[in-house]
């Protein structure tokens, strides 16, 4: 693919400031090892009554900018000029806690033991305890930390994490009827989904409609948009982290909701014995249901899904720590499909489509706190996943089997050595697939990157029997090289798929150096492999043997500026290069033809406060192109969003109100315009038998300007010992019309345009006790 000035420009750019950067430390390292003298805190964070180690623990340096988080271990590290300090470790849940004052001399390193007790938050404390500070500490670029509660009741996501993080720089949704996610010009099959350390292939419901994570079982989430370390692999775009609460270890609560989606119910309690702590929650969709109630949809099955998961957490002692998890979740629908006009690139027939998928998980994490300074987490898990999307009509068309995977994830971390954090694990999955697959052509055009085509409606068969072996092994370093002005973070990592002959190496690399105390300029490069996670895509007849896992090459240069406490602002620019994509060629088989590009501008303002008012806004700027094969030209993708703004505003103004604004406008997504049409004439009769449409340059224009504003009002009544919230939403206030597509008559003489959500108002509420 050939580069233009401007791309050169850009590159160029990113080299000459990585190059002076570099210069510039290195040059001045001595001299800051001298005007920069440091100690170091560090230490456990644990519950007080169960001694379990506790993650995302907020803990202040009180008087100062200084902050960090608890690892998923509970570990934290603090490096600070010599002083007397005072640290407060804050959890939602819990009791605040102030260690010191600790006495902190140059080169000392200090280690603090935190141990927190747990409180019963009433429902109007939840928006005032426990908030993560703005701070800049954090060291890996293109990485935001959404709590719960920041996402849970914001307008226009219907509680679903995976709509939530649609509002961050980078991210585009296909349209409000997806809860799929585009970063950074990738693709969602580019992304990976990951819960409690457990990878999942398909966590959506309903093909892509709402993820399939309850929304009052979460946490929180750790998004990635780019550059991420060496731990995280088979993705080239993102990598998004869901983590459920461990259950309250002292009482018994519960909780149930009701929306204009589904259903729920939480319980959470404490186990008999040594303190452990489980949590249960249920959700189903209930349309269906009253559909029945009424007799309406006869013979059809309307779209509904469920989800029932638990999880146990059981400190064995101090250092180990055991965690059960397991999920149970489906969807199924069956509906009419009408094809009146008889063409031949419609769906399908007239007919019916069916669909039905079911997802059973289980896994067991044992976390092992070997000292202060180390620990080891392992996860091991089970889950099986049966499907079937079926299309009657005259052409038959289905996609039918079952999936099991066995997965093992490990990591051995050892802190503080020599200012170094050395982390070394691994991923093995193991995939037994079944599959069988009979679908028009379309469908392997568009799950390969050459979609948006011309229609081909030949009827392509494909059938899987295999196991799949997938092994991931990762080493990676910390380096606080002049603590804590300078860090360098590098790692390698090896993968391997038992269906392809390639074995990549991807090498990872990013500094951070601190400008002034509340600034920090971020740089990150990496090499990102995805093996296909697509059987077809590797199998006979269509797929290839000799497929080599896609890559993308992300250079990443960042600012970070913490304006207040509670207020941070941040600018990144970013490169992708991409090759080796699947395409599925002419041959009508799967290759590495592909190659592309994506770079971009991303804008983020943040404001995290236990006040009154919080919440971000974020501009992107992003160009990606694609080329299907050598000699082909380019064309934008429909991840291709040029330019993306969205805002969001929480708003409390006493403890019964919560007032909750999100707008987005963002540009139209690129399609194939129609330029004309031709008659299909029968040569023997003369007769007209249908019409072919003639379409212009791939990709070359742009639906109209997306835009939409969703309000949501919560009112919460508090009782003796329970609570009510209620809610109105409206999605699409002024009710603008976002075009998702466009359709034509069967001569392709008038447009039709579809839209996505109008003006859209829904009622909720919600029992805490």
């Amino acid at each position: 693919m050939k580069t233009s000035p401007r791309q050169n420009w850009l590159r160029l750019v990113f080299a000459l400031a990585f190059t002076m950067l570099t210069g510039l430390l290195l040059g001045a390292f001595t001299p800051l090892c001298q005007a920069q003298p440091v100690g170091l805190i560090e230490g456990i964070v644990r519950d007080q009554a169960t001694e379990r180690p506790l993650m995302g623990v907020n803990v202040v340096v009180l008087g100062t900018s200084w902050g960090t988080t608890t690892s998923p271990e509970g570990h934290f590290r603090v490096w600070l000029p010599p002083d007397l300090y005072k640290l407060r470790f804050e959890m939602m849940g819990y009791q605040s806690l102030v260690l010191g004052p600790i006495r902190l001399d140059s080169g000392s390193q200090v280690t603090v033991s935190a141990e927190l007790v747990e409180k019963v938050i009433p429902m109007d404390e939840v928006l005032v305890l426990g908030e993560r500070s703005a701070s800049v500490e954090d060291k890996q670029v293109s990485s935001h930390f959404l709590e719960r509660r920041r996402w849970e009741s914001l307008s226009g996501t219907t509680e679903d994490v995976m709509r939530s993080i649609q509002t961050l720089p980078g991210v585009a949704s296909p349209a409000d009827f997806f809860g799929r996610v585009y970063v950074r010009g990738g693709r969602a099959s580019e992304n990976v989904v990951v819960l409690d350390r457990v990878f999942i292939y398909e966590p959506y419901h309903l093909g892509g409609a709402l993820s399939i994570f309850n929304p009052e079982l979460i946490d929180y989430v750790e998004f990635y948009s780019g550059g991420y370390p060496a731990k995280y692999g088979q993705a080239t775009a993102a990598i998004l982290q869901v983590f459920n609460k461990t259950g309250l270890a002292q009482s018994f609560q519960g909780e149930v909701s009701l929306s204009v989606i589904s259903a729920n119910a939480v319980l959470q309690g404490r186990l008999p014995g040594n303190g452990g702590a489980w949590i249960l929650s249920t959700r189903r969709s209930y349309h269906d249901k009253l559909m029945q109630a009424v007799g309406a949809f006869k013979n059809y099955v309307f779209p509904h899904f469920h989800d029932l998961q638990l999880k146990v957490t059981y400190p064995l002692n101090k250092k180990h720590v055991v965690t059960f998890d397991a999920l149970s979740s489906g969807d199924a629908l069956k509906i009419e499909l009408e094809n009146e006009d008889g063409r031949a690139d419609a769906l399908a027939d007239s007919g019916d489509l069916a669909w039905d998928n079911q997802l059973t998980l289980a896994s067991l994490d044992w976390k092992w706190l070997i000292s202060p300074k180390s620990y080891s987490h392992m996860t091991i898990s089970y889950s099986q996943q049966p499907f079937n999307s079926e299309i009657s009509g005259l052409s038959p068309q289905w996609f039918a089997g079952k999936v099991r995977n066995f997965d093992v994830n490990a990591d051995l971390a050892v802190l503080s050595l020599a200012g170094h954090e050395l982390e070394a694990g691994c991923y093995v999955r193991a995939t037994d697939a079944r599959l069988d697959v009979n679908f028009k052509q379309d469908y392997f055009l568009f799950t390969a990157e050459n979609s948006n085509v011309a229609l081909d409606t030949t009827l392509l068969r494909s059938s899987v029997d295999k196991i799949f072996r997938y092994t991931g092994l990762y080493l990676q370093d910390e380096w606080s090289v002049v603590p804590p002005t300078l860090n360098v973070g590098f790692g390698f990592r090896y993968e391997t798929l038992n269906t392809s002959p390639a074995r990549p190496l991807s090498p990872r690399f990013n500094l951070t150096y601190r400008v002034t105390e509340n600034t920090l300029l971020k740089f990150s490069w990496g090499h990102y492999y995805q093996f296909s996670k697509d059987p077809v895509e590797t199998e006979p007849p269509l797929g290839n043997n000799d497929l080599k896992p896609k890559r993308a090459i992300h250079y990443i240069l960042g600012l970070d500026h913490q304006i207040t406490t509670n207020t941070k602002v941040r600018v990144e620019g970013y490169i992708k290069e991409l090759s080796k994509l699947f395409v599925f060629g002419p041959a009508l088989r799967f290759g590495n033809y592909g190659q592309g590009r994506v770079q971009g501008l991303e804008f983020f303002l943040e404001r995290r406060t236990s006040g009154r008012l919080n919440g971000w806004a974020s501009y992107s700027y992003s160009v990606a192109r694609r080329k299907d094969f050598l000699g082909t030209p380019e064309y934008h993708p429909l991840q291709d969003q040029r330019h993306t703004a969205s805002l969001v505003l929480n708003h409390r103004p006493n403890r019964k109100w919560r007032f909750s604004v999100r707008w987005m406008v963002h540009s139209g997504r690129p399609y194939t315009p129609l330029l004309a049409s031709e008659a299909v004439v029968d040569s023997v009769s003369g007769e007209v038998e249908g019409y072919r449409p003639i379409e212009g340059p791939k990709n070359s224009r742009r639906f109209p300007t997306y835009q939409r504003l969703d309000v949501r009002c919560d009112r919460i009544f508090h009782f003796n010992g329970w609570n009510l919230e209620m809610y109105l939403e409206v999605l699409n206030l002024y009710n603008h019309k976002n075009v998702y597509d466009y359709s034509y008559t069967k001569d392709y003489s008038r447009r039709i345009s579809t839209y996505q959500f109008p003006l859209l108002p829904s009622l909720g509420l919600k029992v805490n006790f």
